[in-house]
């Protein structure tokens, strides 16, 4: 899959990412979503690899950059999934 990125944007690794917001690694450049599940009590906040459709982790409460960056590496892009244009291609 390649795709094109336009959105830039410094954040700080303390911040919070909100549900609904789009997190993009440094490494292979991987698409990552941050969503909430309104039925989950313990855990509601999910972390979603968008590259190949996985789980990669719960959270009790909104993560941090730095507590995503545990998991998946060093975050290049944080954005809101309203503002970033995404162009995908599958060949």
């Amino acid at each position: 899959m390649n795709y094109t990125i336009r959105y830039q944007k410094k954040y700080e690794n303390t911040r919070k990412v909100r549900p609904g917001e789009i997190v993009i690694t440094m490494e292979k450049e991987q698409i990552f979503l941050v969503a909430l599940e309104e039925d989950e009590e313990e855990f509601p906040y999910v972390l979603i690899n968008l590259s190949n459709a996985r789980l990669v982790q719960n959270y009790e409460d909104i993560p941090t950059i730095e507590q995503i960056e545990s998991w998946i590496g060093e975050v290049k892009i944080v954005a809101p999934s309203n503002k970033l244009t995404l162009h995908l291609n599958f060949s």
